[in-house]
């Protein structure tokens, strides 16, 4: 009986977090619109990825749609956040030169040029997730 209940509360916990990776992405996705429209580029949400990936779920952890959404977003929070980074930094009067404005400016285009392009890649993690939930019936 004990064995069970402790089978029982781990899919419970496995589901949860599949569906909390779930409106991450969707979350991420809508975050995607946002940025686009105001022109205005903020970190995507990462969370629930680290806390899936310990998990060791094959049928995730090697989807080529999940991969790819997973690296393309780690590289644009990387180079977003070298970017603030930098930004504030240079925000001290002594830092402003012409060459750190350059440096500026070609670390403010990188976050951008990974941007594009981003929709696509999430659209289709989110549908290829959405398919690994119904494969698993937790989507019916």
């Amino acid at each position: 009986m004990l064995r069970f209940l402790e089978q029982w509360q781990a899919r419970k916990a496995r589901r949860k977090l599949l569906l909390e990776f779930y409106e991450e992405l969707r979350k991420n996705l809508e975050s995607y619109y946002v940025m686009d429209q105001l022109a205005r580029f903020r970190f995507f949400r990462m969370e629930t990825w680290a806390k899936l990936k310990s998990l060791g779920d094959r049928g995730i952890l090697e989807d080529a749609m999940i991969v790819a959404y997973v690296r393309r977003l780690e590289e644009y929070n990387s180079l977003l956040g070298d970017f603030t980074k930098f930004e504030q930094w240079y925000s001290d009067l002594n830092n402003k030169t012409p060459a750190n404005a350059r440096i500026l400016h070609d670390k403010r285009e990188e976050p951008r040029m990974k941007f594009e392009g981003l929709e696509g890649v999430i659209k289709s993690a989110v549908q290829s997730f959405e398919k690994y939930l119904y494969a698993e019936k937790i989507f019916k």
